[in-house]
């Protein structure tokens, strides 16, 4: 059969970006990784990379940028509880309990976040198993239940849950961490039990609609033991059925995360918890981006070795520093911090900062050695090859990579010019991405 001039011209196109056109389904071959993605007529995005690390696990993982930071504040608690009022009140011609029991009977893990910048649903089941959790995506999608018995159940549930945050350590270490280091942000502020009064029905059932009805926001992720073919079909089946939407949630509006100015610091105390928790915080100087995040995390992993050396020599404990890049407004890359935190014995707290920041200053001054710099490039890969044996790690980088529009392929390290990275370029990055002038610190002790 003759194909139409016009088509024509199109397969050839999509050829040459790696797509084949079958079935109103775009097909994309990620050789590197070998991972395959699908663009669904309804706008979705899928990814599938099959694995055998697990004899029968496959993770789910469906990303949107958006969530209930873009709400007006009278409205965030309205949009904080939608979702669990939605779970509560079940799908399809399923209750809540009805959806419990067959996620048990099918061996299925099942989750949905509405979280202040984003939209997740994600879980866990064997790969005979694929069909029933993308049906259950698909009720999600097309025959969502909001009924006021779901809403004031939820209600209910989160007076206890609340109640219980109150009094927990990490919870509170948390929300005073980011309320200094974002300066009160609002939709990083926990919800409390008064803001309950504030939920209106109506408005928290238009939100969750909004939240998880447009297909074209989200992308899906599945990782782990199947047939890439079988899990096609699947997908074109219960996600590709999915009706598209002509208009947009409205929620993927980007938050600045004013960090203050100068040094701050703060003490609290929080339960009887033995000994203190401290987190220096320092606000990037550069902008994150897909060419350079390998590299911000390398420079945090060089500080990291040189600081726990170091704290060991002198204290004979490591007192577990950690050094890591955060997103306060994940997954949007604005604002981004590098955070150094260990725990000590509150009378050591100071005297270890000290040593932090004098350290931070003769690094920045002096760089390293390039023998540190082919240490931690041994350290790296050997990392790198043990991640990329883990299935949890694939469903979440590539949920990431996707998210912030990137190349998937370069979540392998191979597949960057990491391993290339000089001394001289180590140390650049050391001089650039914080200053000792501009940094909070934040401590928590026991009453």
């Amino acid at each position: 059969m003759r194909i139409p001039f016009l088509r024509q011209i199109l397969l050839v196109v999509l050829l040459h970006v790696s797509f084949i056109a079958a079935e109103d389904v775009l097909i994309r071959r990620l050789i590197s990784i070998n991972a395959t993605e699908l663009l669904l007529a309804n706008g979705m995005k899928i990814c599938l990379k099959p694995t055998d690390f697990e004899s029968d696990e496959v993770l789910f993982k469906f990303g949107a940028l958006g969530g209930y930071g873009a709400l007006d504040a009278n409205d965030r608690a309205s949009g904080e509880i939608s979702v669990a009022a939605a779970w509560e009140s079940g799908m399809g011609s399923m209750s809540s309990d009805q959806v419990s029991v067959y996620l048990y009977e099918h061996m299925l893990e099942f989750e949905l976040k509405l979280m202040p910048f984003c939209r997740i649903i994600e879980g866990v089941g064997k790969k005979s198993e694929i069909g029933s959790f993308l049906c259950c995506v698909d009720l999600l999608f097309t025959q969502q239940k909001f009924t006021k018995e779901g809403s004031e159940s939820a209600i209910r549930e989160a007076k206890t849950i609340l109640g219980k945050k109150a009094n927990d350590y990490d919870c509170a270490y948390e929300a005073e961490f980011l309320k200094v280091n974002t300066e009160g942000l609002p939709p990083l502020r926990p919800l409390r039990v008064e803001d309950l009064s504030k939920v209106d029905f109506d408005k928290a059932r238009q939100i969750f609609h909004r939240s998880f009805s447009n297909p074209s926001e989200f992308t899906c992720i599945i990782v782990g033991n199947f047939d890439v073919g079988k899990v096609i079909g699947l997908v074109k089946k219960h996600l590709g059925e999915i009706k598209s939407q002509s208009g947009l949630s409205g929620l993927n509006k980007p938050i600045k995360a004013p960090f203050p100015t100068g040094i701050t610091e703060a003490s609290i105390c929080v339960g009887n918890h033995p000994g203190a928790l401290t987190r220096l915080t320092f606000p990037m100087q550069v902008k994150v981006e897909e060419k350079n995040i390998h590299e911000i995390s390398f420079i945090c992993q060089v500080i990291e070795a040189r600081l726990r050396n170091l704290i060991r020599e002198k204290m004979a404990l490591s007192y577990g520093v950690d050094v890591s890049y955060e997103f306060p407004v994940y997954p949007y890359l604005n604002n981004p911090w590098v955070s150094i935190r260990f725990r000590s014995e509150q009378q050591r707290v100071q005297e270890i900062k000290k040593v932090i920041l004098e350290e931070l200053k003769h690094l920045q001054a002096d760089g390293v050695d390039p023998r540190e710099v082919d240490l931690i490039k041994k350290l790296e890969l050997g990392c790198q090859e043990f991640w990329l044996k883990d299935n949890f790690y694939w469903v979440s980088m590539l949920t990431n990579y996707y998210l912030w529009g990137w190349n998937p392929e370069r979540v392998d390290y191979k597949n960057t010019s990491l391993m290339e990275l000089s001394a001289t370029s180590v140390n650049g990055m050391l001089k650039q991405l914080i200053s000792l002038s501009n940094y909070s610190e934040i401590t928590a002790t026991s009453k």
